[in-house]
Parts: C-alpha cells; structure tokens; sequence
C-alpha cells in the first residue's frame, strides 16, 4: 500500500475522568481489561516502529493523535517526553509529524498548554453545547456537569496563545441554529464540529439528524461562512456535493489511513468500529511482535477500508453516491450484513444533501466577460 499521509490514534491512557453517556469507548467492556497507560517501553517501540514504518514508506506526513480515555491523564511528565521523540523522529527522517490531542479539557492546566505550545501541538476539546446540554451528556463519574470547567480550559487556551477546535456530538433533538450561533457567537469559535452519533444498523430507536443539520447548515452557510466560520462536517458536505474530495470520514470518497495504537501496544483499526463489537477490532497484532504496516493486510483493517469503494445496489443508483459514497461506514454495519449495507442514516443524508446541494445552485451565478 502506498503512503503519502498516515494517521495514528495513540491511546495514551484507557481511563477517562468523566462518565459520557454516549462514549463509544466504554461501549466496549474489554477497554477496562486495558492497562491505565501506555508503558514506556510500548513507548519507546513505538517510535522504533514509526521510524521503521517511515523509512520503508518514505512517509511525507504523519499525524499522531494523542487519545483515551483522557489523554491528559498519561502525565506531565510522560506527554513531554512522548513529544520531545516525536520531534526528534521528525527531525532525523524528514518526515512532517503533527502531534494533535483530543481532549474533555477538564485537566488542562497552564503548564500543560505551555508544552503544547512548545511542541505547536493541536488541541481539540469535547464541548456539547451550552450548560444544559452539555451538561447532560458530559458528566464527571459522580455525577456531576463538566460545562464550568471546559469553559475554563478554552479560556486558559486562549490565554496561551493556542485556539482549540471545539467539538460537538450533536444531539438531534436540539436546534441546529442555536447551536452554531452559541459556538460561534457565546464561545466565539471560528472552527467546530458537529459529530454524527454513532450507532449501528443492529442500534433501535436512532433519531433523525436531518432537521439538526439542516438547521445548522442553513445558519451556517447564510451568517457564519462568509465570516470564515468553519464547521468541518458541512464544509465537507459541500466540498463533496461540489466534486471535490472532502478530508472527512463521514462523507465522501476519501479514504485517510487510521491506524489505533492501544496501550497495550494492540495494532488495531478505526476505533469507532468498537460500536460494531470487541471482534470488529482484535487484530491480534501487537507493537511488541509486528511491524504497523501489517494491520493494512489485516481482513478487520481492509474491509471498512475498502467498504468505501464497494458500495450496496440501493447506494449505486442514489443521486448522491459520487459525494456521500456510502456516509462514515461505522454506521452501515449490521451482524447479518457486515458493511454492505446502507447507512442507518441514508434518509437524513439524502435530505440534508438535497438542501445543501438546491441551497449551492441557488446561490450560484455566471459571470460572462464582454
């Protein structure tokens, strides 16, 4: 397989200081057999494997994701030596290493954002809303919000010279215009997400997302975009609904490799297939016996991958098939039918494409010279 761009998930630590009632991670109860952190040693054969896996590549870019559980909890100490290795890997091949990590911002501190900023590395804080929403789904593990203090970390960002993307796993039932306006206006961010729940087709009672996003996009694309406003999933509709090849996995035809790391130093694919069972990621592979690039051999690793090119006959014949190419393919497993199903959430899709796509034409015009 041929690499231009790699991105690798490292779970830095299994164990989260908050208690999301949606969380995919702990949907999976084989996490909490994990060990708390990644090791040191796992860590040093890490970027051993990095190394090896960008030598033989000739690797251009690499994204490392520091990930949990709560990243945050792997230490001070044990963040700024994992850095300081990625920087010296980046230095020695060549290769251009962004470190980036996803985080509920509740452990953020100031000596925390000064490394960060040392490294220029990439902060995305989880955020729902405001306090009455967020506040419902991301509480800590005794039962109490968290809005206070993630209000707190995107402020001491910003204090450190750092603006954090900010991220949402949008609740259907709230409104899409509301929302954009309170992170775009309140928390003045100028680039969020809105993330699709993740269910599968074996999931009852998932709700519509097509009003939600309808809302947020009509919001968006008349107030907030010409302000330079980025709302990653809708960028990437558009992008699509364009021709273009949007940089997202719930859209589209691209195909970004995504490698997991977890702290026991499993080699295993896109962590959110964990909502499709434990068996959808045991790979077997392991940092400690197997070289990184082996999970692209891997039956668990090729087939969501290739999922995206091999679409069902009722995907075919849409409309929309060139730019939603089957939507995230998380969302189209079922026991029975493995991936080769629709999404459970084509119905909104084509709704919400419909919108976007007669809202571009009407806003289209030609200009003729002479």
């Amino acid at each position: 397989m041929h690499l231009k761009r790699l991105d690798i998930i490292v779970k830095v630590a299994s164990r989260c200081n908050l208690d999301c009632t949606y969380c995919h991670w702990f949907r999976d109860p084989e996490v909490l057999r994990l060990p708390k952190t990644l090791s040191p040693a796992l860590e040093e054969m890490l970027f051993e494997k990095l190394a090896a896996l960008i030598a033989s590549h000739q690797l251009e870019h690499l994204n490392l994701i520091l990930h949990g559980g709560e990243p945050l909890l792997f230490g001070y100490r044990r963040l700024a030596a994992f850095l300081q290795k990625a920087q010296q890997l980046a230095t020695r091949s060549g290769c251009r290493i962004r470190c980036n990590i996803t985080t509920n911002g509740v452990l953020l501190n100031d000596r925390l954002l000064s490394l960060f900023r040392q490294f220029q590395v990439g902060i995305a804080i989880s955020v729902d809303g405001p306090k009455s929403v967020h506040d419902k789904y991301r509480i800590t593990v005794n039962g109490k919000g968290s809005y206070d203090k993630v209000i707190e970390a995107i402020d001491r960002c910003r204090s450190a010279g750092i603006e954090p993307a900010l991220l949402c796993v949008a609740d259907p039932s709230a409104s899409g215009k509301a929302l954009v306006k309170f992170f775009a206006d309140e928390l003045g961010s100028k680039r969020f997400d809105f993330l699709i729940p993740n269910f599968t087709r074996d999931d009852e009672g998932v709700a519509s997302i097509a009003q939600f996003h309808i809302e947020a996009f009509e919001t968006w694309f008349h107030h907030y975009w010409p302000k330079g406003v980025v709302i990653r999933h809708l960028e990437g509709m558009v992008e699509g609904l364009l021709g273009l090849t949007p940089q997202i996995e719930t859209f589209g035809t691209s195909n970004v490799a995504a490698v997991v790391i977890q702290p026991d130093g499993a080699i295993e694919p896109h962590d959110v297939l964990r909502i499709c069972g434990h068996d959808a990621v045991d790979t077997g592979l392991n940092l400690m016996d197997d070289a990184i690039e082996a999970i692209f051999q891997h039956p668990l690793w090729l087939t969501p991958f290739q999922a995206k090119r091999h679409l069902p006959e009722n995907c075919r014949q849409c409309e929309f098939s060139a730019s939603c190419a089957g939507g995230y393919v998380m969302h189209r497993y079922s026991k029975t039918n493995g991936f080769h199903n629709s999404s459970l959430y084509c119905e909104d899709i084509q709704q919400i494409s419909r919108h976007i796509y007669d809202t571009l034409l009407s806003s289209m015009y030609v200009e003729v010279e002479g």
